[in-house]
């Protein structure tokens, strides 16, 4: 996939302007590379991202530049209250060289155990890896379909070992595991189907007593003459 990009001579608060034209401001570093400033296509760039988040090789395009560049998406900065991306920070790698980078883990399949009633507890959602660019996954895939009773887990060490990969997360840690649905969060559940449930039937008697109204009306009118 390729990511196109224009030098950037602006820095400094005048990016605010830039940003207003639906650009973003980014910069590109790496090993022995001298940091170049660039700007982005907000649309583009976001469409990229989206699509293959950080663990992926990206080829960058610089315009008057006839060499491309191998890169990873290294750090993004958002705006607080708008959640816009406002800053990238591009990585340029060097293919023949390995690399750490934390992948995100996705979750697949179907667990007996939480249709029984039982919660998932999700407690690693990325996974530190040591590979060259070439070989790094765009994430960890996790099947939940074992785990079919309270306890049952998923550990580090179980992942599926992955070609030229090496996984720097320690192997004890627990990716995943069931847990008991504990009585409080019973009660609570209850509580809230109660509160429906009152809300419900007052809802019912004021549309019924909206719906009697004329007719109350009515009647009133008629006794009245």
């Amino acid at each position: 996939m390729i990511l196109e990009a224009k030098q950037r001579e602006i820095t400094g608060k005048a990016v605010k302007a830039l940003r207003e034209q639906g650009l973003i401001p980014a910069v590109l570093y790496g090993q022995n590379v001298a940091n170049l400033n660039l700007l982005l296509d907000y649309k583009s760039f976001k469409k990229i991202y989206e699509k293959i988040g950080e663990s992926t090789i990206l080829e960058l395009k610089v315009e008057n530049d006839s060499t491309p560049k191998n890169i990873l998406i290294h750090d993004i900065t958002f705006d607080q209250i708008t959640s816009k991306i406002r800053h990238v920070d591009l990585y340029q790698v060097r293919m023949d060289k390995k690399i750490k980078i934390k992948v995100p883990v996705e979750f697949i399949g179907e667990s007996l155990a939480v249709k029984e009633g039982n919660i998932l507890v999700k407690n690693l959602l990325e996974i530190e890896l040591e590979a060259l660019p070439a070989d790094l996954p765009k994430s960890i895939i996790v099947d939940i379909s074992s785990l079919n009773v309270i306890h049952d887990k998923i550990l580090v060490e179980q992942l599926p070992l992955l070609k030229n990969v090496k996984i720097i997360t320690e192997p004890s840690m627990v990716v995943v595991i069931i847990e008991e649905l504990r009585a409080q969060e019973v009660v609570v559940a209850s509580e809230e189907k109660t509160l429906a449930d009152i809300k419900s039937v007052g809802d019912e008697k004021k549309k019924n007593k909206e719906k009697d109204a004329p007719a109350e009306a009515s009647k009133t009118s008629k006794t009245s003459k």
